[in-house]
């Protein structure tokens, strides 16, 4: 009987270690600098995540040419007082990502829908970064975002 058990335990485990492997993300490679939104940034950051966030999402797709990026974010009325995003449109050449055009947006609300626009060359994947940075006065929360990667051939 002790046996039976201690197969099954072990059998549970290496079913939950496998399920738990699964489930762990690999990290997104991304070696480009993206020190112009530290250099920019006013205030100093809050410590603990989500007081002035409530969500943020971020989209991309490509249609006959030309990259369509948007980001949302929803801060909370009464706290948060402005929101920065960062875009950098990523492309995928010569092995790795690298930053192929970028623009910032600030926005004096707590909430923010900003899209752009832009035409891209076939041939290459892309893929969209957001920096998100959530204001309530000079205290600020900060966020990062990946979309999925979009082949465009």
């Amino acid at each position: 009987m002790k046996k039976i058990l201690l197969k099954i335990m072990l059998a549970v485990s290496i079913m939950v270690l496998s399920i738990s492997s699964m489930a762990m993300a690999s990290p997104v490679e991304d070696n480009n600098d993206f020190m112009e939104d530290e250099y920019h940034v006013e205030g100093t950051p809050n410590l603990s995540r989500w007081s002035y966030t409530s969500s943020y999402t971020l989209d991309m797709g490509i249609e006959n040419g030309t990259a369509i990026m948007d980001a949302t974010v929803t801060g909370y009325s009464g706290i948060t007082t402005k929101i920065e995003i960062y875009f950098y449109l990523q492309q995928y050449y010569d092995g790795g990502w690298k930053n192929y055009k970028t623009w910032k947006d600030t926005v004096n609300d707590d909430y923010a829908v900003v899209e752009h626009t832009y035409s891209v060359p076939k041939g290459y994947k892309y893929r969209l970064r957001c920096s998100y940075y959530v204001y309530s006065g000079r205290s600020y929360d900060h966020f990062m975002d990946y979309s999925y990667e979009v082949n465009y051939y």
